[in-house]
């Protein structure tokens, strides 16, 4: 990826650390917090490092900085006597290790790694993938391209979607595991558009529907029933039972 920063959601580092851009007027300079990055920078906001604590006022205001970010892809700026927003144009990734988390994920997708009989099989290839700086900079070149492509959907292919989104939410009221919200049509959307550009394609088709389909059905077999609310107020301890949530 062309930019990249990790954000530790952990009580300690939010505690700490303050998220947002400041006015500070004794030295008339906007001091620069750590979710203010440059258009296409990816955010990896990471909970696997939580552990028990309990958020003060800069930890609750960095979390729910993250959260707006995820959410309005706008950072909030504190001028003491206002406040502005900075849009953002920053892909999030969130990495859990638990079952619930503090921050909306938007796309459960659980990790099929088998740390038993080989726990290194799947991790060696991409840290040897990662030193390879020629490679790095090829892989940076296709995903700025692919991100600047347009991208249409013809109408016979939005009937076709239309008609399948209509048959795949009656068939799951049936069975009656109401896991297809109704915003999930725009996501499924997305997810074409980011299928079709990663093969240079400017325009959706039933095949790359198809594909994503596929794809949707892989990630809710994975899933398993849970709540994706936390639960917990933000003002109580920060962690659970076994000291972790994510």
């Amino acid at each position: 990826m062309p930019m990249f920063r990790r954000i530790d959601i952990s009580a300690k580092s939010l505690n700490a650390d303050c998220l947002i851009p400041r006015k500070d007027y004794d030295s008339d300079v906007l001091t620069q917090g750590a979710l203010q990055v440059a258009r296409g920078c990816v955010l990896l906001m990471d909970e696997t490092e939580m552990e028990d604590g309990k958020l003060e006022g800069v930890g609750l205001e960095g979390l729910n900085a993250c959260r707006y970010v995820m959410t309005w892809q706008a950072l909030p700026v504190d001028y003491v006597y206002f406040s502005h927003e900075m849009e953002l144009d920053s892909p999030i990734i969130v990495a859990s290790p638990g079952t619930s988390s503090f921050l909306d994920k938007g796309i459960d997708v659980d990790l099929a790694l088998d740390m038993v009989t080989s726990p290194s099989a799947d991790v060696e290839p991409v840290a040897s993938f990662l030193q390879d700086v020629e490679g790095m900079k090829l892989c940076r070149a296709y995903i700025a391209y692919a991100r600047s492509l347009e991208w249409d959907l013809p109408d016979h292919v939005s009937e076709h979607m239309s008609d399948e989104w209509v048959s795949a939410r009656e068939a799951d009221r049936s069975a009656g595991d109401n896991k297809l919200e109704a915003d999930l049509l725009q996501t499924w959307l997305s997810l074409c558009r980011v299928i079709s550009v990663s093969h240079g394609e400017t325009e959706a088709t039933e095949e790359r529907w198809a594909e994503m389909r596929a794809l949707e059905k892989q990630r809710f077999e994975r899933i398993p029933s849970r709540s994706r609310d936390g639960g917990q107020d933000e003002e109580e301890e920060w962690g659970g039972e076994d000291g972790m949530r994510g």
